[in-house]
């Protein structure tokens, strides 16, 4: 349920205020380097420089190769971080506090309501792109250290480095993550 609210609360809000997610130059340097790498596929013209990490564009880029609508595919993928963070989340959380009693009502008013992340679903940006990739580093680390497998550390890696080409200042908050692994391997 919580889930669904979070998705109807996100499109009514693009659907009353008529907003298509561009705001400020980082939205517009990340709509350009998309639809360059759309081309890259498609013709092998290199993608020109940009300054912001790659693998937000990299990411709409893949599913703009699926729906040819760039504009509303940057923003689809703010919306989807937005669902999936809320579930890893709510995982996160089952796994520390042991239970999930009352934990919906929590992630859906601390987080899903939450201002940061209700403006930043809807704005076509790589904050919840790389929230998500942090969440599933800090879920896959807390999984190594329950079952201590080493594929779940060998994921957590793998989803910190995408973190970080997803925002550079990923690598700060994912000290965490590299602690919990430090302390299980040691």
């Amino acid at each position: 349920i919580a889930i669904s609210l979070i998705a109807i609360i996100q499109i009514s809000i693009l659907l009353i205020y008529d907003f298509n997610g561009y705001f400020g130059q980082d939205s517009y340097e990340y709509l350009k380097t998309t639809r360059e790498l759309i081309t890259f596929y498609k013709s092998g013209i290199l993608p020109s420089y940009s300054v912001f990490p790659g693998m937000y564009p990299f990411i709409c880029s893949l599913i703009g190769l699926l729906i040819p609508n760039t504009l509303f595919v940057l923003q689809f993928v703010s919306i989807l971080s937005l669902l999936i963070s809320y579930i890893l989340l709510r995982q996160v959380a089952i796994m520390i506090y042991k239970t999930d009693h009352n934990i919906d009502v929590y992630l859906f008013s601390f987080f899903a309501l939450s201002p940061y992340i209700l403006r930043f679903g809807i704005i076509s940006m790589s904050d919840l792109t790389g929230i998500v990739l942090w969440l599933t580093t800090l879920y896959l680390s807390l999984l190594f250290q329950l079952r201590g497998k080493l594929t779940f550390l060998l994921f957590a890696c793998l989803f910190g480095g995408f973190a970080v080409m997803t925002r550079y200042t990923a690598i700060v908050i994912l000290l965490m993550p590299a602690v919990i692994c430090i302390r299980q391997i040691l």
